[in-house]
């Protein structure tokens, strides 16, 4: 791992359970020794990636990721587009939506939709998802080659610890099934009594770079609604991938793969 990338891996470490760590915390999360994560924390600051709470010290994420963020979404909307393509996913399945896009080496929520049942899941934005343990990066995985996806798949299990080690068998067969149908479904892996169906969108060029979600609590979940959520699951990132100028073509096959449930 070079200098920058140990230096930007800090800033995966900040979610919204975590919005600010202290010096120690940050060097036991990342692995690195006390002198190297301040090393790297300083040049953060200075770009203005991180700053620190002037009362606590702690560090939190800084205003310069703020403007990235709107220039970014300024010249390529991709936030703008998919907003209202998940509320209406969300609206037609009455359950959790999110939207999730790759960024390097990880997959990580961009929009959440909570539902307003009373059973529900909550998907916060920011969330970084394991590859092999959940719908989203499964369904990520189907769409790429097998030496890229064993490499995103052991950087994911030795990111995530505290799960439990992946079935080989399982991360494999939910790999080929998704690439058939257009779709991968994930159950009590990430956690138990959470359950995931997911798609892949893709943009102008026919890459993928991003998936859409239905999260729901598992003991809702049977055959019937798998079918269900998964046409509309389907047909909402068939959606979205036309409006980010993917070939209709390309995503109509999908569809049909995806409805041969």
């Amino acid at each position: 791992m070079s200098t920058t990338d140990k230096a930007l891996s800090l800033l995966a470490l900040f979610s919204h359970v975590c919005p600010e760590i202290g010096l120690t915390d940050l060097s036991k999360q990342s692995g690195f020794d006390k002198a190297t994560t301040l090393r790297h924390a300083r040049a953060l600051l200075r770009s203005g990636l991180l700053e620190q709470n002037p009362d606590s010290r702690r560090y939190r994420l800084g205003a310069e990721i703020l403007r990235l963020a709107n220039l970014r979404e300024g010249m390529f909307p991709l936030r703008t587009v998919a907003q209202p393509v998940v509320e209406a996913l969300a609206q037609i399945t009455g359950e959790t939506v999110h939207f999730s896009a790759r960024a390097g080496d990880t997959l990580g929520t961009v929009i959440a939709h909570t539902s307003a049942k009373t059973v529900r899941i909550v998907v916060e934005p920011g969330l970084l998802l394991p590859w092999h343990a959940t719908a989203s990066g499964l369904a990520f995985l189907s769409q790429l080659s097998s030496k890229e996806g064993e490499r995103l798949v052991e950087l994911s299990v030795a990111s995530h610890p505290s799960l439990a080690q992946p079935d080989a068998s399982f991360v494999k067969d939910a790999i080929q099934l998704a690439s058939v149908r257009g779709f991968a479904v994930c159950a009590d892996r990430l956690e138990r009594g959470v359950a995931g169906v997911a798609s892949v969108v893709f943009d102008s060029s026919g890459a993928p770079i991003g998936t859409l979600a239905v999260a729901l609590a598992s003991a809702q979940f049977d055959r019937f609604k798998e079918q269900s959520i998964a046409e509309h699951v389907v047909e909402a990132t068939t959606d979205l991938s036309i409006k980010l100028g993917a070939s209709p073509q390309h995503t109509a096959k999908r569809l049909r793969a995806g409805v041969a449930v």
